[in-house]
């Protein structure tokens, strides 16, 4: 009786231990639910994907296989500006005006300096792995530019650029790049060349520089935008209350919006 009586203890206690568990298995889950699904749908998909492989699929069956990813990323894509406008002017009108001041430094200056990181990292990683077709590459070899004619100066100026946009709508679609071309002869439609070497065997190219607008959010400008506002909606006080609360209220529907859409976004991974 007594040995009985100690094994139904230890099954008791074994359940007792795994039910435990579990409940701090789903407490977790529960509480990273978003982290949780993400990494829960990777492996989902990489399954998936290897079961695909050995199916040969057409192209048409992995076109409409990745479309809902496509859908998703243009949603994603979608809420930046919102969220960007939204939490930048109430954060910043909500503090006083000296914090909101050193907020907008820190937040321009974060902006700045995780860019030039991806820069780097970019760059080091194409030197690295050297990316693309290396017989698309000996193909469009004759298109490349031996003597890049942009400068550091060209690109300093233009983050500056992009830090004052003459129009806010227009930043929110396009930002400011400088551009070089080619100008053409009239007569030959060649290329204008200065034959100023020796014999004339060796030319130099001449460039006309160009400020133009290219496809393409201005991240840095709408940030600098939304800081200044926020400032000055902070400087007014309670005449402002009310816009205040419209932003507070905005980016709360924001941040609903984009944690529904990042927890459907995380089947997209599959």
């Amino acid at each position: 009786m007594t040995n009985n009586h100690s094994q139904i203890i230890r099954r008791i206690t074994r359940r007792s231990n795994i039910r435990r568990v579990f409940q701090r298995l789903i407490k977790i889950f529960k509480t990273h639910l978003l982290l949780s699904l993400t990494i829960s749908s990777v492996f989902v998909g990489l399954i998936i994907g290897f079961a695909f492989r050995g199916m040969n699929l057409s192209q048409e069956s992995v076109r409409l296989i990745n479309f809902p990813g496509e859908i998703f990323m243009q949603v994603l894509k979608l809420m930046i500006l919102p969220l960007i406008f939204s939490s930048l002017v109430s954060a910043l009108a909500q503090m006083d005006a000296k914090e909101s001041g050193q907020m907008s430094l820190f937040t321009v200056g974060y902006y700045v300096i995780t860019t030039l990181f991806a820069t780097m990292t970019g760059i080091l990683l194409v030197l690295v792995i050297h990316p693309g077709d290396p017989a698309i590459k000996q193909e469009l070899a004759y298109l490349e530019i031996q003597h890049n004619p942009i400068s550091p100066l060209d690109t300093f100026l233009d983050v500056i650029r992009n830090m004052f946009p003459e129009n806010v709508i227009q930043a929110t679609m396009q930002r400011t790049q400088t551009k070089y071309y080619f100008p053409l002869n009239k007569k030959t439609g060649n290329k204008k060349q200065d034959n100023s070497s020796q014999g004339g065997n060796d030319f130099n190219l001449i460039y006309r520089k160009k400020i133009e607008n290219i496809n393409g959010m201005n991240i840095l400008g709408i940030i600098v935008f939304c800081t200044g506002f926020g400032i000055v909606i902070s400087q007014l006080g309670e005449r402002a209350k009310i816009i205040v609360e419209f932003f507070y209220y905005f980016r709360g529907s924001n941040n609903a919006i984009s944690w529904h859409i990042y927890v459907v976004n995380t089947f997209r991974n599959c």
